[in-house]
């Protein structure tokens, strides 16, 4: 197996450095695949391509590995240059087009360069991108070449680190929208909600174990958020995501990010729900016009009694237990929706997210009439809690062994055709040989989840959980 590591060389909100986690992350990767004794990486060749700049300034932390980066020529150079232009007035709509249209000038220039690589410096047979790009796309199809895509999983610290490894695109593409619930009811059962917080913890380093959940519930928020939340009713938080972003760009079914704030809250409202509209921690960061926008979202409900709006800044102490203490989180395909079913919270999605497959989660509608009827709530409950475990379990590997692990699902994944998820016999592959595979609680995890619900089993997660 020969495996491409795509770092994206295109220039992205006016530069050429927006990838320089990807970066580091693929080469943490290629390096496992180097330097481990395990049999399966032994046959395994890898090299990573990124642009001139990001390559370049990894240099002298990477010397040894070095010839693994590929890099461009020093005609690609300059076309990559050229083809960077002002991000608010082309460079959006350029980066749009090189995700979405294979037909496109830009996606044609980034097609070459793949061209030029296999057939002069390294022939793959497997390409892992960041992201989407609709010339890696193109290209892959075109050779029969295994595609990986992967991305940040669903959740941020204070959670573990993870990421999500598919083989049809990543949030609103993976095949994980596609998951074939009826089947995966057959396969797979949903983790016991007193085990989660156990397994949680555990992942993560000494000094922030049994600070996660469920502890987060009985710290003290800050006095504004304490005291919305206290008042009688219903309460349903709603983050704003960043207007600049692929998941608003591409997953949204709404123009911008006034028009998604807009569809959650007043139905909200109407309700009788008070609701928190939450700014994005990393939108001042961005500044311009993306803090802007933002800032114009909040500014529109900040004289509403019902709303509570958070500037980006807010302590993030308060995250946690803000989520324990809402009813409902409606959000575009943010993190924080699934952040807040691994809190044990219904969560509504109303863009296209890859742990909100058709029909898994409910609608705002469904949502809200399920408050005053507990069977219907607790149906969406369960349904939530099934979607979590195999997020956890199969879609979303922890941030160790990923060489082994990424090697392992491209062997799987290229017997099966582009069905994904929805492919019983794929989904049966994915449940039987991967789920938990790089938690530290593996078989305990899969018997609870997936093999036979015996007494040994019970008897295992009892002493866990103390």
């Amino acid at each position: 197996m020969k495996i491409l590591f795509y770092v994206e060389p295109h220039g992205v909100r006016d530069t050429f450095f927006a990838h320089q986690l990807p970066f580091k992350q693929f080469r943490s990767i290629v390096t496992e695949i180097y330097h481990n004794d395990n049999e399966r990486l032994g046959s395994v060749d890898a090299r990573i391509f990124a642009n001139h700049f990001v390559g370049g300034l990894s240099f002298p932390d990477f010397f040894s590995e070095w010839p693994l980066i590929l890099q461009p020529s020093k005609a690609e150079r300059a076309a990559i240059e050229d083809a960077a232009r002002m991000w608010k007035f082309h460079g959006m709509t350029d980066w749009v087009e090189l995700m979405r249209n294979p037909d496109s000038e830009i996606a044609k220039l980034y097609y070459s360069i793949l061209k030029r690589i296999k057939e002069t410096e390294f022939d793959f047979d497997v390409i892992v991108s960041w992201g989407e790009n609709a010339a890696v796309k193109l290209f892959a199809e075109a050779n029969g070449i295994q595609q990986v895509y992967v991305e940040l999983a669903s959740m941020r610290a204070p959670f573990p680190n993870a990421l999500l490894v598919d083989p049809l695109g990543v949030n609103g593409s993976s095949s994980t929208t596609k998951l074939n619930m009826s089947a995966l009811t057959d396969m797979m059962c949903d983790l016991p909600s007193a085990a989660l917080p156990v397994l949680l913890n555990e992942e993560l380093s000494p000094g922030q174990q049994s600070a996660v959940i469920p502890q987060a519930r009985y710290r003290t928020m800050s006095s504004d958020v304490r005291e919305f939340v206290a008042r009688p009713g219903p309460v349903a938080l709603v983050p704003l995501q960043l207007a600049d972003d692929a998941n608003q760009l591409i997953y949204s079914r709404f123009r911008d990010v006034e028009s998604f704030a807009q569809a959650a809250v007043e139905p909200l409202l109407e309700a009788g729900y008070r609701v928190i509209l939450k700014g994005h921690p990393s939108a001042v960061q961005r500044g311009g016009y993306v803090m802007n926008v933002q800032r114009n979202c909040l500014r529109k409900y900040s004289g509403n009694p019902s709303v509570l709006a958070l500037e980006a800044g807010s302590p993030a102490s308060d995250y946690l237990p803000m989520l324990d203490a809402v009813d409902l989180v409606v959000t575009n395909n943010s993190s924080v929706g699934f952040e807040a079913m691994l809190m044990g919270r219904l969560s509504v999605v109303l863009g296209l997210a890859c742990y909100a497959p058709a029909d898994a989660l409910p609608s705002l509608s469904e949502a809200i009439s399920s408050r005053l009827d507990m069977d219907t709530r607790a149906h969406w409950l369960q349904r939530s809690r099934l979607v979590t475990t195999y997020m956890l379990a199969c879609a979303f590997p922890l941030c160790r062994r990923l060489g082994t692990e990424l090697v392992q699902r491209a062997e799987m994944w290229s017997g099966f055709d582009n069905n994904g998820a929805h492919n019983e016999d794929w989904l049966r592959e994915m449940v039987g040989n991967v789920s938990w595979s790089t938690w530290s609680q593996t078989e305990l995890t899969r018997q609870m989840t997936v093999g036979n619900k015996t007494g040994q089993a019970k008897r295992k997660l009892s002493g866990v959980l103390g």
